[in-house]
């Protein structure tokens, strides 16, 4: 019985359709009071999260999108980077510029490339130093403050730098001596050199500097300069010490060298004769 009258509503359905009019306005009047009852959604942070989420999973491989999020990311980074390159002791960006330093010194795996971009870092201090030196802008306490935190750091470079050297030293004492070894002491040597030569003009470079501040300002930051140039000193005198360890090694191959090869040139010359006298 149910069968039958589900049966009649159907046809029933297919002969009565609803006024064209009454379905508009039907539809009008619906739209109308939801519209009224609604109220804008507002979105928490659990809303947007979860929108994102969902469209990264979604969208997150297609090669624009990718070349998008590295674009942005590599924009962002560079705005930071190149605002962090310039900023001076006391800025907020000045550690991130200290840190990053930090993490291409530990990507670098040679001592003597650390010693090199130490000394590097150290002239940066020198240049962040002169600038602050030059500032007229700043009050005295925050400028002997941005002093102090430059001459610190340009300490912590010098001293890393006698810190390398000494690791050199040591490691030399290990080396075997053959032609490669020999090649890379011609290098280091070269290092050193040049590690004494720049450190002792950056002791001068300091030096001018100080004298170019104010009585008080020197003042304020006599003890930390004493020290900055003690440690530059020990970083030239470690240059040198290896320098001189290298020369002196040198000239003991040299020497054993020139010996052996001294013995050798009568045997040869006497078995040149022998042969000769043989021969007539």
């Amino acid at each position: 019985m149910e069968n039958n009258i589900i049966k009649e509503i159907k046809e029933i359905k297919k002969e009565v359709s609803p006024r064209p009019e009454w379905v508009k306005q039907s539809r009008a009047l619906l739209l109308k009071e939801i519209a009224a009852d609604s109220r804008p959604a507002t979105l928490g942070i659990f809303d947007y999260s979860r929108f994102i989420s969902q469209l990264f999973r979604q969208y997150a491989f297609e090669p624009a999108v990718v070349m998008l999020l590295i674009f942005a990311t590599f924009l962002g980074s560079s705005l930071t980077l190149n605002a962090a390159f310039y900023s001076l002791p006391g800025a907020p960006l000045y550690r991130v510029k200290i840190a990053l330093e930090k993490t291409q010194l530990a990507l670098i795996p040679g001592e003597k490339e650390k010693i090199e971009l130490k000394i590097e870092f150290a002239q940066k201090r020198f240049e962040e130093l002169n600038k602050i030196a030059r500032q007229t802008d700043v009050a005295p306490e925050e400028k002997t403050q941005q002093i102090k935190e430059a001459v610190a750091e340009f300490k912590t470079n010098v001293a890393a730098i006698s810190t390398h050297l000494n690791k050199i030293k040591e490691t030399i004492k290990q080396l075997d001596e053959n032609k490669t070894v020999g090649q890379d002491k011609d290098q280091t040597v070269m290092m050193a050199i040049s590690a004494s030569a720049k450190t002792e003009e950056l002791i001068k470079s300091i030096d001018q500097t100080i004298e170019s501040l104010s009585e008080t300002e020197k003042a304020e930051v006599q003890e930390i300069v004493s020290n900055v140039i003690k440690s530059a000193q020990e970083a030239g005198q470690s240059a040198q010490e290896l320098k001189d360890q290298l020369s002196a090694e040198g000239e003991i191959k040299g020497a054993a060298t020139s010996t052996d090869q001294a013995v050798e040139t009568p045997v040869q010359s006497a078995g040149t004769t022998t042969d000769n006298t043989t021969q007539d």
